[in-house]
């Protein structure tokens, strides 16, 4: 396959769409990690190239082709000299490789020209993504073939993915952070990526509040809810096997299960009291394992329908079938009172519940203190989706341990720099010196997001000693720069409503370009019980 649309001419001609020329361009920079080598990362160094000069032209030449789409003659002129370059080796041993310097042009002018890219923005390459998502969305022919896995043109997924970015991280040397709008991600890779586009009022809304409906359900959870399955005994060669599955018994009402119109009208009731302190309502969210599949789908089409100005609605859900047991988050995102699309992205890591959480969780009569009991869920099929909520920001969803491992979803995180970072929990206390706390620091810190973190109430009931004044720690915010801020539901609340706004701040690359103030960072504006006049009988709550 050639460089453009069309007969093969191999790679005689620079790439016409900014992503597949960066797909290129940091492929040979990061395999070689020139820019790592004194000339490109030693200020002080008398053979320094990253001059102002430097950045003056890859400014301007990036900004011609975004401007015109079409190739700039100089870009035209770097890229037959990357092809004339092709007998050199790639390799971190050779500091003198004569294609390094073309290479690096290469990547800043692709990334200056996707500025805005992924994010509906109005230059005429982030036109022509938004008109190819359209498209998706519609199940029509793409130009874009791997849209949403991959942005490139003609460099295949199975080579090399690229996606919007959002965060340029200020800390440390890596790939990611010599781009602004692009981020490449591994052709190694063990989970699949996605990126979803803004539609509508999220497009428009960057300068208003995203306001988000914290709903900490289940608000009980019994000992009962709780199950244990040994599969077999451990021997001197081998581990023990035994699980734990939950038990969704708050989604019953005595014998009789709830149905998906009970949750959808205790969540629009709760959407209309939020609604008396805010204009509009922007996102509801439900910890892990807070309700089924079926009746999430359910749900969203409900209160989608009933609710014109929510946008999206993410909820943790529990698939079962005979042979498959599956924790998701699901997120759907809504349009015109319809759900745009339903992704469902699995728990990566199973739950490993050992004497300590046992105890401190009071399931010692149902979970033998003395085995460690793993989730009993499948984790194949891994995949993690990034979703612009706002033009200029994105999203990202884990579940629970997922937050906690570096495989497989860290290494596209970091790539992307999501502005926001939701965590569905089963958890105890949402309190900065626990685990959520630890490790949304580090996503504070590099590439930059705000984190997110929400568990049931049933789960932070369960961790007090009976007798004790009870925790209400349901939720915990970190953003940059900030110490975090553990959120607690005012009794008799039902919920918490939060109140995010959007700064703008400015970002630079290693190879020293600014981003001219067009990063935005999610900060904590204001946090507010929401509690229901009359509370719904089926529901569980604290007893």
């Amino acid at each position: 396959m050639g460089s453009r649309p069309g007969p093969a001419k191999r790679y005689a001609e620079c790439p016409l769409w900014p992503p597949d020329l960066f797909a290129v361009a940091a492929s040979l920079v990061n395999l070689s990690q020139c820019f790592t080598w004194p000339q490109y990362a030693a200020g002080w160094d008398p053979g320094y190239r990253l001059n102002d000069s430097y950045v003056r032209d890859v400014v301007r030449i990036g900004k011609e082709w975004r401007d015109a789409t079409e190739v700039p003659n100089e870009l035209a002129a770097l890229w037959t000299r990357l092809i004339a370059a092709e007998a050199s080796g790639i390799g971190p041993d050779k500091r003198e490789h004569p294609w390094s310097e073309i290479a690096m042009r290469l990547l800043a002018i692709a990334d200056e020209a996707a500025a805005g890219i992924g994010f509906g923005g109005q230059t005429a390459f982030a036109q022509f993504l938004t008109q190819q998502h359209v498209a998706y969305l519609r199940d029509h022919a793409l130009l874009l073939p791997d849209l949403p896995y991959s942005l490139c043109m003609m460099v295949p997924v199975g080579e090399a993915s690229v996606q919007p970015k959002s965060n340029t991280p200020q800390v440390g040397c890596t790939l990611r952070s010599l781009s602004h709008n692009l981020a490449l991600l591994p052709r190694e890779r063990n989970v699949v990526i996605s990126w979803l586009m803004p539609m509508g009022s999220q497009q428009s809304a960057v300068r208003k509040p995203f306001n988000v409906l914290l709903v900490p359900f289940p608000y009980t959870i019994n000992g009962s809810d709780f199950a244990g399955v040994h599969k077999a005994k451990a021997s001197d060669d081998t581990a023990p096997l035994d699980y734990f599955s939950v038990k969704q018994n708050w989604l019953k009402n005595g014998a009789r299960p709830v149905s998906a119109a009970s949750i959808a009208r205790f969540l629009c009731d709760l959407i209309a009291s939020a609604q008396r302190e805010v204009s509009a309502v922007h996102a509801v969210v439900l910890p892990e394992a807070a309700l089924d599949t079926a009746r999430a789908d359910a749900v969203a089409k409900l209160i989608a329908k009933r609710n014109p100005k929510l946008e999206v609605f993410i909820t943790g859900a529990i698939s079962k079938s005979k042979t498959r047991s599956l924790n998701l988050a699901c997120v759907y995102r809504f349009h015109k009172r319809k759900v745009l699309e339903s992704p469902k992205q699995r728990k990566h890591h199973r739950w490993s519940l050992e004497n300590n959480q046992i105890c401190r969780y009071h399931l010692g009569h149902v979970l033998d203190p003395g085995v460690t009991w793993w989730e009993q869920i499948d984790v194949d099929n891994r995949a993690v989706g990034f979703y612009s909520v706002r033009e200029g920001t994105s999203l990202a969803v884990l579940v629970c341990e997922d937050l906690a491992r570096n495989e497989p979803a860290m290494p596209s995180l970091l790539a992307v720099g999501p502005n926001l970072v939701v965590a569905l929990l089963m958890d105890g206390p949402q309190m900065e010196r626990r685990w959520p706390g630890r490790y949304a620091t580090v996503l504070a810190e590099d590439p930059g997001s705000s984190v997110l973190t929400l568990t049931c109430l049933g789960m932070v009931s369960r961790s007090s000693m009976p007798g004790e004044a009870p925790r209400r720690e349901i939720a915990l915010w970190k953003q940059r720069g900030n110490d975090a801020v553990a959120l607690r539901l005012p009794q008799p609340d039902q919920a918490l409503l939060l109140s995010l706004t959007t700064a703008s701040e400015t970002q630079y690359a290693l190879d020293r370009r600014s981003d001219r103030g067009a990063s935005r960072r999610f900060q904590l504006s204001a946090v507010r019980g929401v509690r229901l006049r009359q509370a719904h009988s089926w529901l569980r709550l604290e007893k």
